[in-house]
């Protein structure tokens, strides 16, 4: 619970006060801090502590993060895809759960590293993307520091440890098992993520104007706010047939009426719009459980195309082109994923041996 100018320190409760004096060099009044008693003395004798100090203890803080969050979600998340939007809705939900009792401004470091190991204790991911998500929250409220009176982010003191690499890559053997677990229309999705090498969210948002009569035009929206880069994958007769049997798959009595109002996406679920990213999420995690290729994500798909593309003897150049990245060091990010860690260099000893 946070009590207004309560603070922790050296294992005791303080109360600050503001005094008349202000110091010459900030302009802000100086403090002083009255001892209340020992952290491990318990809330009981916290309040016993204040009472004796100001006569009654002040009330628990109503908490203005939750409505703050409304504020700040109205303005940031208009700018957001509807996916990611409903993504950081969901997140700020739990936030704003979490730090109901709060005033933003009373927010500190120590609070958000509670929250991430209370919430998500060994989900090391997870926590980065909620400290993240606040840090955001926290920057919007410094910079409308007069209605929030946040004059620092939380978030800037706390560091979090990155998760470990993942392991999981693909072969031969996983795309197959996993390919023959999936449900037809989600072979169809492994299939031209594969065969076009890019990435799920493209594939997944994969609509007919996007297809001409010989190419399929690609605008990775992870590069759309900063390269800008697109690329047009040639429709090799692989990708033809892949396409054709994806729309033959698509709900027969849907689309037609998609096509009156929409433009059609070719991968489509069973109510005949596009699946949404947890809803293919579902799909693919069911046939990696059923392949036993644990550890697999749709993401594993492009660096294996890509890696496949290098062993049958495209240059770099071709596969950076092909993997729309602005330099060939993110191209190589890739395909070291995949290359053999072997090493046949012969060493000599140092010369000099007597």
């Amino acid at each position: 619970m946070k009590i207004p100018r309560v603070y922790p320190s050296d294992g005791s409760f303080y109360y600050v006060q503001d005094l008349d004096e202000r110091n010459p060099r900030t302009g802000r009044p100086r403090q002083k801090w009255h001892k209340l008693c020992r952290i491990d003395e318990g809330e009981a004798a916290l309040h016993a502590a204040l009472a004796a100090l100001l006569g009654e203890p002040p009330a628990p803080v109503g908490g203005n993060m939750p409505e703050l969050i409304k504020t700040f979600s109205a303005e940031y998340f208009a700018a957001l895809t509807f996916d990611v939007r409903k993504e950081y809705e969901r997140m700020f939900e739990v936030i704003a759960k979490a730090f109901v009792k709060f005033n933003a401004n009373q927010v500190e470091p120590g609070d958000v590293i509670a929250f991430l190991a209370k919430e998500f204790t060994g989900h090391l991911n997870t926590q980065g993307k909620y400290k993240a998500r606040l840090s955001t929250f926290f920057s919007w409220c410094v910079r409308n520091q007069g209605k929030t009176g946040v004059e620092v982010n939380p978030c800037r003191e706390i560091k979090i440890k990155s998760p470990p690499k993942r392991r999981g890559r693909l072969n031969s053997t996983r795309y197959w098992a996993i390919y023959n677990a999936l449900t037809p229309m989600g072979q169809c999705f492994m299939e031209l993520a594969y065969l076009t090498r890019q990435r799920p969210t493209e594939i997944r948002l994969l609509r007919e104007s996007h297809i001409s009569a010989d190419r399929i035009h690609f605008e990775p929206s992870k590069t759309e706010d900063s390269s800008g880069e697109v690329v047009d994958i040639l429709i090799t007769p692989e990708i033809r047939a892949c396409l054709d049997r994806a729309r033959s798959l698509r709900p027969k009595h849907k689309v037609a009426d998609l096509a009156k109002h929409r433009d059609p996406y070719i991968i489509q679920a069973r109510d005949g719009d596009k699946y949404t990213k947890n809803g293919f999420y579902e799909v693919w995690r069911d046939a990696v459980e059923a392949a036993g290729c644990k550890g697999i994500t749709t993401r594993d798909i492009r660096p294996y195309a890509l890696s496949v593309m290098e062993t049958l003897g495209a240059d770099l150049r071709e596969i950076q082109k092909s993997a729309v990245h602005t330099t060939v060091g993110s191209t190589e990010v890739y395909l070291d994923q995949y290359r053999e860690r072997f090493s046949d260099f012969r060493m000599p000893l140092p010369e000099g041996k007597s």
